[in-house]
């Protein structure tokens, strides 16, 4: 299994800080992963916009329920 890391390079400094601490912790741990930059890409950031579960939530179709 290879664990996908979102990272922007286009963040604040802070950010790209934690990044990099999230990355060198994974490298430390010599586990398999895979970093995409998501502002380079309109096709990773439509992945998770799509993805966001309470975004899944809100387009549920609702269900038809009688007080009857």
């Amino acid at each position: 299994m290879v664990i996908c890391v979102f990272i922007s390079s286009s963040s604040g400094f802070v950010a790209i800080k934690k990044q990099q601490d999230v990355v060198r912790f994974l490298e430390t741990t010599r586990a398999r992963f895979e970093e995409v930059d998501i502002p380079m890409s309109e096709k990773q950031r439509q992945r998770i916009y799509n993805n966001i579960p309470w975004r899944r939530h809100l387009l549920r179709q609702p269900t038809a329920t009688s007080d009857v």
